[in-house]
């Protein structure tokens, strides 16, 4: 399988690099397994952990807005997954937004804001009610 020539690659010497750690990946159905479930189970067999250069690392937030010329008090991270979206938005320094119809107390008590879709999102932010 895919998974194990992974493993065994890695034990050969093969760089381990993860895009992101997204343990479940949220649909109308209920969340599915996401990438970090893969880097979880290759961690376990191989004992190896992985260069992270996606979500929740502020690597790509960084990037991005180096290329866009702003600056991060001028963004808002919005996202689906409180885990990689809002905990990038944390390690970064800014406000964040999740779209999710369930919030969840412990990322509320974060500084985590929820709206139940896109709209109510952006009203949320043209209205000011997100905060660092």
């Amino acid at each position: 399988s895919k998974l194990m020539r992974a493993c065994r690659a890695i034990w050969r010497g093969a760089l381990f690099v993860a895009t992101n750690r997204d343990r479940y990946l949220p649909t109308e159905h209920g969340p599915v397994p996401g990438a970090g479930a893969v880097v979880a189970a290759i961690e376990a067999v191989t004992g190896r952990n992985p260069i992270v250069v996606g979500k929740p690392e502020p690597l790509m937030l960084d990037r991005a807005l180096r290329r866009m010329g702003l600056d991060r008090s001028e963004v808002v991270v919005v996202g689906d997954n409180p885990e990689t979206d809002a905990e990038m938005a944390l390690r970064a320094g800014v406000p964040s937004v999740i779209v999710w119809r369930d919030p969840d107390p412990r990322w509320e008590a974060r500084g985590v804001r929820y709206s139940r879709d896109l709209r109510a999102a952006l009203k949320l932010i043209l209205e000011g009610n997100v905060d660092e």
